[in-house]
């Protein structure tokens, strides 16, 4: 279940199937590379401001994820209007961390005043088969290895390939 883990033998898998004649367009799962948003509090900060964590989380979840203002009815069919910042916005930390959260006695504070703002890589996705974190390593057939056989014929090379060079994730040859 380690997802560096199974990057690095999915890197080790693919550079030995670029090796095989026949192999061609070897790619691996992008399972990183989407940016997460995390906040942290600064709790003292917050407890200055009589304020909580939700009442931030509030705040930035409806900036970013959109909150719904209202209804539109058109005949029998009924909208959400939904309000959020533009993209533009989302994606700017520093006008982020300038977002006003509203005080209990009225008036605001800006977000970077109650907590930190940090932008980094996280999980795109996370496959999983019977339980376990799963990474496809995939390559087309160019030398026309029939249908038939052919899925029988690139696990049985690459299960030798994977014992030749002794690659920790052997579950990927072996299925």
């Amino acid at each position: 279940d380690d997802l560096q883990q199974l990057l690095k033998s999915g890197g080790e898998i693919a550079a030995l199937l670029n090796g095989i004649e026949g192999a061609e367009g070897v790619k691996v799962e992008q399972v990183s590379g989407l940016p997460i948003l995390s906040i942290e509090a600064d709790r003292s900060a917050l407890y200055r401001y009589g304020l909580n964590v939700a009442d931030v989380q509030d705040v930035v979840a409806a900036a970013t994820g959109g909150e719904e203002a209202g209804l539109i009815f058109e005949g029998d069919q009924r909208f959400s209007i939904v309000v959020r910042l533009a993209e533009h916005v989302r994606s700017d930390l520093s006008a982020l961390e300038r977002l006003p959260i509203p005080l209990p006695n009225g008036g605001y504070v800006p977000l970077q005043e109650v907590a930190s703002l940090t932008l980094a890589p996280g999980p795109n996705q996370i496959s999983r088969e019977n339980g376990k974190r799963r990474l496809v390593v995939s390559a087309k057939n160019a030398i026309g290895i029939r249908l038939k056989t052919g899925p029988r014929h690139w696990r049985l090379l690459l299960k030798k390939l994977v014992q030749a060079h002794d690659l920790s994730h052997r579950n990927a040859a072996s299925r």
